[in-house]
Formats: C-alpha cells, structure tokens, sequence
C-alpha cells in the first residue's frame, strides 16, 4: 500500500477526550462485587481498569463473556491502537497506511490511529510497516500518548534515571510532568523501566490518569450488608466512612480491619467514636489513594483528621471547611492538587494545619489569617505563589510556620514579628524578595531561622542578634550585602550558621569565636576579605567549615589545628598565601580537605600524611605559588588525590 501525508487533529483529540470524560463521570457507583472482570480483584490497577470499562474503552478479554481482562498480559501495538481509538473517539478514514496489517481485527483502528498522527510506524524513515503483534514498550506508550495529547512540558528533563540513552526519554520526561506516570519502581521511582512491555492493567493507569477519570474501585467481593444494619452511628457518617473507603481504594489499604465486615464502624482500623458520632479518622501510612471524597464533611463531630502519608490526588475538598469542631487536620505526603480552599479559613478550632509535600497550587488563602487557635502551620514542598498573607500575623499562638520549598514571592511580612510564640519560621527555597524585616528579631523563642535560597537583599539586620535562643540560622543564597554582624555573637546556642551564596563583604568577626557550640559555619561564595581570625580555632564542635570563594588573606592560622572534629574543610578561591600549617595534620577526621586556588607556596607538611586513613578529597591546585613536597610518600599521597597539585610550579 502506497504511504500518504497524515496530519494531527488535536481539535479533535481535545474534544474527544472532553466527551470521554463526561461519559465516564455519568456512569452508575453500583458494581458488582468484585466489579466487572473476575481476575483483576486485589491488582493495585483494578480501579482504573474499571474506569475505562465504564467508559467503553475496554470491553475485556474473552469474548462474547467478556468477563475477565487479562491484567498481567502485554499489550500489542494493534490493541493498543483500538484501546486510544475508543479513549479519543477517533473519526474514520479510508486511507490505508500500512503493508503489514491488512486482515486484522485491529486495522481499522490503526488507520485511524495513525489519520490522527498519533503513530507513526514501525520502521523509520519509511515506516510503511506498523507491526501490529508486536509487544508495546513503556517507552513507546510514552510517544504515543504525547501525540495523543499534546504534552510539552518536560519538567526540566532527566527525570529518570534509566532514560539517559533511550529515543524516547523527552516523551516519558513530558508524560512523567503531566502526571500520567510516576515511574516503574515505588516507592523510589526515579526508574522509568522504558523497554519493557507495557500489562493491560498498567495501560487502563496509563488511559485513565491521561483522561482525567478517578478510579472507579469496586468492593471487595463478599461482606458488607450496609449502612442500615449498624446502629452505632447515625447512617450518613457511615455512608461517609463508605465513601471514603470506595474513593481511596479501601481494599489495597494497609490496614482495613472491620471496614465493611464489622457490623459496627467504631471498630474499623482508623476509626474512633464517642457520644453516637465519629470523632477521629487516623488513616495515615495506610496506602489510600485517589480523590479525597466530599462525604467525609458528613462527619461533623470529627475533631481529627489523619490522612498524611498516603497518595491521596486531585483537589481538597471545600467542604471540609463545614468541620467546625475539627482541631487537627493533616494531609501531608500526599499527591493533592489545586488551590487551598479558602473554605479551610471557617475552621476556628483547628490547632494543627498540615499540607506539606503535596502538589498545590495557587496562593495561601488570606481567610487562613483567621485560624487564631493555630499552633502549627505546615504548607512546604508544594507549588504556593504569590505573597505571604499579612493576616498570618494574626496567628498569635503559632508555634512552627514552615512554607519552604515553594515559589512564593514578595517581601516577607513585617507582621510575622508579631508571633511572639514561634519556634521555628522556615521561609527558604522561595522567590522571596527585598530586606530582611528587622521585627524578625522580636521572636525571642526562635530556635531555626531558615530564609535561604531567595532572592532577599540589603544588609543582615543586627536585630537578629535578639534571638538568643537560635540553634540554626539559615540565610544562605540570597543577595544580602553589608558586613556580618559582630551582634551574631550573641547567639550562643547556635549549632549552624549559613550565610554562604551572599554579597556579604568585609571581614570575618573574630567574635563568631565564641559560638562554641557550632558544629557547621558556612560563609562561602561571598566578598569577604582580611584575614581569618585564629579565633576560629576556639570553635572545637564544628564538623563542617566552609570559607571558600572570597577574598580572604593572610596565612591560614595554625589554631585551625585545633578543630579536630572537622570532617570538611573549605578554603579554596581565596588569596591565602604562605605555607599550609602543619598543624591541620591533627585533623584526623577529615574528609575533605580544599585548599585549590589560593597563593600557597613551601613545603607541603609532611604531617598531612597523617589525613590518610581518612581523607577522600584534597585540592591544592590553582596557586599562583609552588608548593613542593619532601618524601617521594608525600608526592605519592599527594598525586593520587589531586593529579594538579604543584601546578604552580
């Protein structure tokens, strides 16, 4: 058969999939037990395999019965092509586009198929062949589902670690991004496993996440004779209880002693009662997933809600705004999209707010301002943007704020200092913008300070050196300047202190000194110049010094010696000068070791042969001086650790 130009109908793909989607959400809750095929009950699948069966998509595997699907069996590229020709409802052609597949059952949807440009053939650059029997890669389905839908964003790439070298990884990239796949093996997932075949149960996933259909789990075959035989709690919170358990595929749970065998619902695994109502749901750890049901705001005694931990997706329900004796809500380590509902903000009686590590989006709603009973407020590791409300400055009993990890933006509140109670206030890894607000330094029971990684400038405020009782100080990779405050010694309790990636110039306080109960100091990547106090030498507990990348000179003090706990050690890209200590040979539990690019010169010491048991690292290259060395053991040592080391000779 002669070969012909194929063009992409996305219109068409775009309104198909609109038009699946509604035909799937129409279709009746009721199925059997066990649901429609009998030898899928249990696959971790199962739910999705009953999605696109709703939707016409799969019929089964054994006609006429049609009662069992097959899950564990690889999918050709001929049914593949009828499973995405039913899922996008593709039009007709007459156009004949393959040599190899005249006679099959499948030949009609691959015209199809490939009328739409979803494929391409077999057999480039002449992909006159589609080989219709054989096996579908995990690789392939991710090409054919990007034509199919039109992915583009790829996440930045290289988002799997087995993909490097395969002609599909820009597509997996793209459908890893869309959510449509998460990878091959949980619960690490950094592997994509793209050659091997594609199951029929991982192709329903794979259709039905693409589609945008929640899983539709059917009940385990057996047991539960209803809500109307219990009388333990009133019938719509145990509707509730249901639902949830039908949502989140109860039955692959962890953990679902009782539901629905136990006659009385008090008794499930998660769940506790009191006066006739449920009061507590603690589900957390317990392998949930899919969407997190409205029902659950039929349980108005509820006073805590436990569901960190799982694979809860799709949005927050607003309705969980109706709980008004609810205290605790914790939602974390979940995959929940979509905004914070603003309807979170009627819930005056929570003291616990966690939805960190999920996939939400949007801004902090302002109506959060209004949870005054807070103590703690966890929202990091999502996709937040916008500003930090002012209105969180209302939360006067808060205890821990943590909205790191995000891609907030603005300049943080001067309100903040307000919150005499804080603890702990971790604001890094945003695009937080402008000065560092000085009523930060109000928060006198501040223990972790963490701004770092933003855009913040200006200098450090000296009030920070209120906050007495700070174990960490976290102001790195930001764009602050002026000079570090000599009012930081103040903070004696500190244990690590980050202002590295700044502009900070001048020189290093001598009074840092006195923090002796440092056991990190990172003050790399900044303009900072003089010498380095031999007061450093009094700080005994450190383990990790970087003062690498200024514009430090000098000699390198000999009382570094005396940092004996040390395991690294930066002093690389400066305009040190003179001889290396012998002195740093008492390091012995030194790792690294970079002294690369200074202006050393003499002798390395014979001491540091010393670091050998333990030393991984070392740089001595880059100096615009000689170093020599006095044992053929010591140039040994030395070349075996960096090959450059006397390029200055």
């Amino acid at each position: 058969m002669g070969r012909v130009s194929r063009s992409v109908v996305l219109p068409l793909v775009v309104m198909s999939m609109l038009l699946s989607v509604f035909a799937v959400a129409s279709f009746a809750d009721d199925l059997p037990p066990g649901g429609t095929f009998g030898d899928d009950n249990g696959n971790i699948h199962e739910g999705n395999v009953e999605a696109i069966a709703a939707g016409g998509i799969t019929k089964g595997c054994n006609p006429p019965a049609n009662d069992l699907y097959c899950p564990s069996s690889s999918v050709t590229r001929g049914q593949m092509a009828a499973f995405l020709v039913r899922a996008l409802d593709l039009p007709a052609t007459s156009t004949d586009f393959f040599s190899d597949d005249d006679g099959t059952i499948f030949e009609a949807n691959i015209n199809r198929l490939a009328a739409a440009g979803v494929t391409k053939g077999c057999n480039p650059p002449v992909n006159d062949l589609f080989c219709p029997d054989g096996d579908v890669t995990r690789g392939q389905i991710a090409a054919f589902l990007v034509r199919a839908f039109g992915y583009t964003d790829d996440g930045g790439g290289g988002l799997f670690t087995d993909t490097g070298g395969s002609i599909f990884a820009g597509n997996i990239d793209r459908l890893a991004t869309a959510g449509v796949t998460a990878g091959c093996n949980p619960p690490d997932n950094d592997r994509y496993c793209p050659d091997d075949p594609v199951k029929r149960d991982q192709m329903a996933s794979f259709l039905a996440r693409a589609l945008g259909l929640p899983p539709h789990v059917p009940r385990a075959p057996g047991a539960w004779p209803g809500c109307s035989t219990q009388s333990s709690i009133p019938s719509s919170e145990c509707d509730a209880l249901v639902a949830l358990y039908d949502s989140t595929a109860g039955y692959l749970w962890t953990d679902r002693t009782g539901w629905l065998t136990d006659p009385d619902p008090c008794t499930w695994y998660g769940v506790a009662c009191a006066g006739g109502a449920v009061t507590t749901l603690a589900l957390s750890a317990n392998g949930l997933s899919g969407p997190l049901p409205e029902d659950v705001a039929d349980l108005p005694s509820l006073t805590d809600l436990g569901l960190w931990n799982n694979q809860l997706s799709g949005p927050i329900p607003s309705e969980l705004g109706s709980l008004a004796n609810l205290t605790g809500l914790w939602l974390d380590d979940n995959q929940l999209s979509g905004p914070i509902p603003t309807e979170l903000g009627n819930l005056a009686n929570l003291t616990g707010l966690g939805l960190s590590r999920n996939q939400l989006s949007g801004p902090i709603p302002t109506e959060l301002g209004n949870l005054t009973n807070l103590t703690g407020l966890s929202l990091q590791s999502n996709q937040l943007s916008g500003p930090i409300p002012t209105e969180l400055g209302n939360l006067t009993n808060l205890t821990g704020l943590t909205l790191w990890s995000n891609q907030l933006s603005g300049s943080i509140p001067t309100e903040l200092g307000s919150l005499a109670n804080l603890t702990g206030l971790l604001l890094g890894d945003n695009e937080l913008s402008g000065s560092i607000p000085t009523e930060l330094g109000n928060l006198t029971n501040l223990t972790n300070l963490s701004i770092w990684s933003n855009q913040l400038s200006g200098s450090i405020p000296t009030e920070l050196g209120n906050l007495i009782n700070l174990t960490g100080l976290w102001l790195g990779d930001n764009q602050l300047s002026g000079s570090i405050p000599t009012v930081l010694e103040n903070l004696t309790s500190l244990t690590k202190l980050g202002l590295w990636g700044n502009q900070l110039s001048g020189s290093i306080p001598p009074a840092l000194g006195n923090l002796t109960n440092l056991t990190a100091l990172w003050l790399g990547d900044n303009q900072l110049s003089g010498s380095i106090p031999p007061a450093l030498g009094n700080l005994t507990n450190l383990t990790d010094m970087d003062i690498g990348g200024n514009q430090l000179s000098g000699s390198i003090p000999t009382e570094l010696g005396n940092l004996t706990g040390l395991t690294k050690l930066g002093l690389w890209n400066n305009q040190l000068s003179g001889s290396i200590p012998a002195e740093l040979g008492n390091l012995t539990n030194l790792t690294a070791l970079w002294l690369g690019d200074n202006q050393l010169s003499g002798s390395v010491p014979v001491a540091l042969l010393a670091l050998n048991a333990t030393l991984v690292t070392l740089t001595l290259s880059g100096q615009t001086e000689c170093l020599t060395a006095s044992t053929t053991e010591l140039v040994t040592w030395l070349a075996s650790l960096d090959a450059n080391w006397n390029d200055g000779c």
